[in-house]
């Protein structure tokens, strides 16, 4: 039998999808599917929250949003250029680019109309 390789984030586009990607919508789907309950709340709040300041990567200076969010995704571009794995920081770019636009266009905010935050 053969044996089972362990599931490891190596490349720095695996880590963006996890942290743009499957944390967001696991905190949508949660507060989604629990927005009628006390809980949904807060998952509703942690995924406005997690969006606004982690992963956003516009900044904000004077409203702290989006800091953590620029200075992610430069670490990433000159982290994937200081290993030189060039077909990473292309996919990390586009990554990056992708969610810039999504911030940029505020596509975000269609999204938190489907849960409730009372």
């Amino acid at each position: 039998m053969s044996e089972k390789k362990p599931f490891e984030l190596k490349k720095m586009w695996q880590w963006l999808v996890y942290l743009y990607v499957v944390l967001p919508a696991l905190l949508f789907l949660l507060g989604f599917l629990t927005r009628n309950m006390d809980m949904g709340i807060l998952f509703a709040r942690l995924f406005h929250s997690y969006c606004l300041y982690v992963v956003n990567p516009i900044p904000d200076v004077p409203s702290m949003t989006g800091i953590l969010g620029a200075v992610l995704a430069l670490g990433v571009v000159f982290y994937t250029l200081y290993r030189r794995d060039f077909r990473d920081f292309g996919v990390s770019l586009a990554l990056i680019a992708l969610n810039f636009l999504y911030y940029f266009t505020q596509t975000n905010y269609l999204l938190i109309r489907y849960l409730r935050f009372m």
